[in-house]
Parts: structure tokens; sequence; C-alpha cells
């Protein structure tokens, strides 16, 4: 309320404000598509990886190996979620 009090008295401010309201330029950035070939290749990368951890378990179970299978399974799955994720955020 009180900027409008001093711009209706102030005649620079008037000035500066219309030279401000006009829009110079716009630019607009497009996102890239998405390949479907890397997407499909993602899926069956994820498909792949869930084979391998199910197998992995099953081969610790199956023949007693002294270690977790978490240990082969969990960092297969956090850089696959990593890679996915840098993917899927580009742009």
């Amino acid at each position: 309320m009180f900027t409008n009090l001093v711009e209706h008295f102030d005649k620079r401010a008037e000035s500066a404000s219309y030279e401000l309201s006009f829009v110079e330029e716009v630019t607009v950035h497009h996102r890239r598509p998405r390949s479907r070939r890397v997407e499909k290749t993602i899926v069956i990368a994820w498909i792949l990886i869930a084979l391998k951890c199910w197998l992995i378990t099953w081969l610790v179970a199956e023949f007693r190996i002294p270690v977790s299978a978490y240990w082969v399974n969990v960092p297969t799955v956090l850089f696959a979620l990593a890679a996915t994720a840098i993917y899927l955020a580009r742009d």
C-alpha cells in the first residue's frame, strides 16, 4: 500500500516500473525425448538383476556358503538404482 503511494508521488519510480513491466525475452528448454531402446535396456537389466539376486540367495542357502547374500545383492541393487535415477533425472 505504501509503495504504491510512494510511486504515485515519485515519477522516477513510475518510469522504472514501466520499463520493468515488459518481458524482453522468454527461453523455453525442451527435454530431450526418452529413448525407447535405452528404457528397454534398463528394464532388461532390472530383470537380470532380479534373477541374479535370486540365484545368489539360492546358491548361498543351498551350498551353505558362510557369507550373507546381502553382501552381493545390496551393492548391485544400489548401483542399479543410482544408474536408473541418473537416467530418469537427466535434463
